[in-house]
């Protein structure tokens, strides 16, 4: 069976999440509003202590504190139109221990399948959903990189459907918690009380912690000098590489990339760069060809340089080869993936850890 969350999730397509060195940007040409940072309710104070006086033989007794989490801000804000500059300048800064963000993921991918099996040929559509939430803690920086971090999920869902068979699935790392150090030596992954996660949530956590440098990566996409509204961006296809696709993935080509500074804007309450980026890709996963043409929308906060959100969509044609054994099995298949993502920076007051094994 062909698992069909193909583009943005299987070959592991950019995921958006800012947690990374942040950039200052500087509006050249005109003012622009200071961003104010979100609010959060505040812890509830422990109970308070009772006694038992009137009871003969009994200890006074005291109530438990009970510890209450802040209250993670979940609901993103509506875009809102502001005035144009007339360019922006980008400038780099370091990341920030203990900032926090919720980061909330959502894909969908709908394929349309062929398998030829010697005279036998089967047709078929696939669709998958995968819904996910997590609290990042940036818990330590060594001048721009990020050395350690709390990853704290929530249930992660996944659904996928072939035909009239539906099957969910419930992901390995769901209402854990890790912690990630990440060395010049590699990221390793253990559970916040310590000890080894399974390979699977080794390998769930890893691809989600490509989110930790992928602000960098595109700033790496951006000249040194300041942009306006509108302007048509050349792009080096090894940083565009770097920024759409994780380590690992085998991309054959990358064909008419285009970037656009779109305009700025609210996003989620904060001032942010928006910008249009559209490609068209041939990548490789085991003998299988995939087509891709990836179109989609990056928003930049401007205070603070990290993505806040990013929206991908595009057509998928797959064609390919896999063996059964001794039988080679042709796969043929088009359909259409979207990926959204978005990541609502919260205030700094130390969560309640979930429960970990």
């Amino acid at each position: 069976m062909f698992k069909a969350t193909l583009l943005f999730a299987a070959l592991g397509i950019a995921s958006l999440a800012a947690c990374d060195p942040p950039r200052q940007a500087t509006p050249v040409g005109a003012p622009s509003e200071a961003p104010s940072p979100p609010e959060a309710s505040s812890p509830q104070p422990p109970g308070p202590s009772t006694a038992s006086p009137d009871k003969p033989g009994t200890s006074p007794t005291t109530e438990a504190p009970v510890a209450v989490a802040p209250t993670l801000r979940r609901v993103a804000e509506p875009d809102e139109v502001m005035p144009q500059p007339e360019a922006i300048l980008i400038e780099s800064s370091s990341p920030l221990a203990r900032e926090r963000v919720l980061l909330d993921i959502q894909e969908k991918t709908r394929m349309q399948t062929k398998i030829v099996a010697g005279e036998d040929s089967k047709e078929g559509v696939t669709e998958s959903e995968v819904f996910k939430t997590l609290l990042i803690v940036i818990e330590e920086v060594s001048g721009d990189q990020i050395t350690r971090a709390r990853f704290v999920y929530e249930d992660v869902k996944e659904r996928q459907k072939d035909g009239e068979a539906l099957d969910r699935f419930k992901s390995p790392v769901s209402n854990k918690t890790y912690v990630l150090a990440l060395t010049d030596a590699g990221l390793k992954v253990t559970y916040k009380g310590g000890g080894a996660p399974s390979k699977d949530e080794i390998d769930a956590v890893s691809r989600d912690a490509d989110v930790l440098t992928l602000s960098r990566r595109f700033l790496a996409i951006l000249p040194r000098r300041p942009l306006k509204p509108g302007e048509v961006i050349e792009v080096d296809k090894d940083a565009l590489r770097a920024f759409i696709f994780p380590k690992g993935t085998i991309v054959l080509e990358i064909k008419e990339p285009t970037l656009t500074f779109k305009d700025l804007r609210k996003v989620d309450g904060l001032d942010a760069a928006v910008f249009d980026l559209s490609l068209n890709a041939v990548l490789q996963e085991g003998q299988m060809t995939i087509s891709a043409t990836v179109r989609g929308e990056v928003a930049l906060e401007v205070a603070g340089a990290r993505v806040l959100r990013t929206s991908w969509q595009g057509p998928i044609v797959l064609t390919g080869t896999t063996n059964d054994g001794d039988a080679k099995i042709k796969v043929a298949g088009s359909g259409e993936s979207l990926q959204t993502q978005r990541v609502i920076p919260q205030t700094p007051e130390e969560p309640l850890a979930q429960p970990t094994p």
